[in-house]
């Protein structure tokens, strides 16, 4: 704790040091004692968690969180006089952040947790959060709630759940971001600011957390985002990624119904952050994860039509290509086929060909292993959703095998140098292990056309070494793990088809 901070004048103009009456310590003498108090090691104690031990900690702060209220209110134009409860709440506070592990190993901690949040002492102390002038109280009951909800038990999160929802959490971290505001030091105001948004994040998690209605926390997050300038700072991120912990893996109508309560437009908002980091360079922690969590949630809505119909009436598809046509970096390029590739659909599929995207594909496609910033999975994932959108023999689809076969057919030679690297590659890397199975279905696609003869798909294989059995099998296995139906379906269609491709192959021979 910052001790000059848990004493410092709050305005010159309420109250003078040199005048304050402290008929036993001046300011230095309680500091020191401060001091003092605070690093005292007490001797180990056996304690006895159970739900009397809960019952017993809140009656004490409860009557520590009455004395101060009492104070403030008494000598409300004297600050000075309420700086002995102020520093007691707090060690209150911090004598009580024990409640974690209380109620991590009590024997009855169901009682607990029901005992906990029935407790008006408890419901006071988290209003504390938007209610008490003193930034170190409202930080410390932060702490302790931070620590309250890092809880695996389902129960128990339940029951937080309900509560947090009941007291309109939301509004209470939006008003302590408000309070912010009025500080001067920007790293204290990020120290706080991440402090509460990771807790927002945190509680994303609890499926009985109303967050996504109206309320402080969400107008401020969509402030922050709106605000965030070329220079990403760790509050902006933190915003970010609340927004797509909130929103990723919503219904449509979900979604809908947090820009209706919230006046957002998700999309124009995302459009717009995104386009500001178009010309200049993404390093950093903060601004690649701000990027990440931005491209994750745009990419997540523009799955639904009306969200890709307000992308494309932004000239969305316009701004992708700048991305992908990007020289800066690597990271501007894949997030520009990330986002293509999460609108390619019967409509936009021509349009992108026709725009040109093509061209610079195999430009940025390695044969090598993908890493974080790698653009070969992007490159794949968008060749397949042509391949899944164009109709057959379209002059679209007869563009991108042709892309693919052109030059003694050194697009797929290239897919199939990797291929062999994945294959090979036995970690369970998740990035490999994805672009396995993309890879898998750009090949299971591009054999299938026409321009891939079954000698010319048997000859590719042979050339690098790959029994047709190996890849089938590798197909196996991605069929095995498809979560969903109608992706298990279409790859066993294209399984058989290649299959029966590769058979007349051999008989060719």
């Amino acid at each position: 704790m910052n001790v000059d901070r848990l004493f410092e004048k709050r305005g010159a103009e309420e109250f003078d040091d040199s005048e304050a009456k402290r008929p036993a310590q001046n300011h230095e003498e309680r500091v020191l004692e401060f001091l003092k108090r605070d690093t005292v090691v007490e001797p180990q104690k056996i304690v006895e968690y159970n739900v009397q031990w809960v019952k017993n900690s809140l009656t004490k702060l409860g009557e520590l969180v009455t004395s101060n209220l009492q104070m403030r209110e008494k000598h409300s134009s004297d600050p000075t006089k309420v700086m002995d409860s102020e520093f007691e709440l707090f060690q209150g506070l911090k004598v009580w952040s024990e409640i974690s592990i209380a109620l991590a190993e009590a024997p009855d901690y169901q009682q607990c947790y029901t005992v906990l949040v029935a407790s008006p002492v408890f419901a006071e102390v988290v209003g504390l959060l938007a209610s008490h002038p003193n930034i170190d109280v409202r930080e410390q009951v932060l702490l302790i709630l931070v620590d309250i909800v890092d809880e695996e038990r389902e129960e128990c999160r339940s029951v937080l759940g309900q509560f947090f929802t009941n007291c309109k959490i939301g509004d209470l971290l939006g008003k302590f971001l408000e309070q912010l505001d009025s500080i001067e030091d920007r790293e204290l105001i990020e120290q706080y600011s991440t402090l509460c948004l990771g807790f927002a994040i945190t509680l994303c998690e609890f499926q009985n957390v109303a967050l996504s209605t109206r309320n402080g926390l969400n107008d401020k997050v969509l402030e922050i985002i709106e605000s965030a300038k070329q220079q990403i700072d760790k509050t902006s991120q933190y915003a970010m990624e609340y927004l797509q912990e909130l929103l990723v893996g919503c219904e449509q109508s979900e979604i809908e119904k947090f820009e209706k309560d919230n006046d957002a437009d998700l999309v124009e908002t995302l459009m717009v952050t995104w386009s500001k980091l178009r010309k200049v360079p993404i390093s950093g922690t903060e601004m690649t994860e701000f990027k990440e969590n931005c491209i994750l949630l745009l990419a997540y809505i523009l799955r639904f039509d009306a969200y890709r119909a307000r992308f494309l009436e932004n000239d969305g598809l316009e701004l992708a290509m700048l991305f992908v046509g990007s020289e800066i970096s690597k990271q501007h390029i894949s997030t520009g086929l990330k986002i293509l590739a999460s609108v390619i659909d019967e409509h936009t599929g021509p349009l992108v060909v026709e725009m040109g995207v093509l061209k610079p594909l195999l430009k940025h496609f390695e044969t090598k292993l993908p890493k974080e910033n790698s653009c070969s999975p992007h490159v794949l994932k968008l060749l397949s959703q042509l391949y899944k959108f164009l109709p057959f023999g379209s002059d679209a689809r007869i563009r991108v095998t042709n892309k693919l076969i052109h030059k003694e057919f050194a697009g797929l030679k290239k897919v199939l140098r990797l291929w062999k690297l994945l294959e090979a590659d036995d970690s369970d890397n998740e990035l490999i292990l994805e672009t396995l199975a993309l890879t898998d279905t750009v090949l299971l696609w591009a054999f299938n056309e026409s321009l891939v003869t079954p000698a010319g798909a048997q000859h590719l294989l042979a050339e690098h070494d790959v029994q047709p059995s190996q890849f089938l099998q590798a197909v196996d296995l991605d069929i095995e793990m498809a979560e969903d139906h109608e992706e298990r379906e279409l790859l066993m269609s294209l399984r058989d088809s290649v299959d029966a491709k590769l058979e007349n192959g051999r008989s060719e021979k």
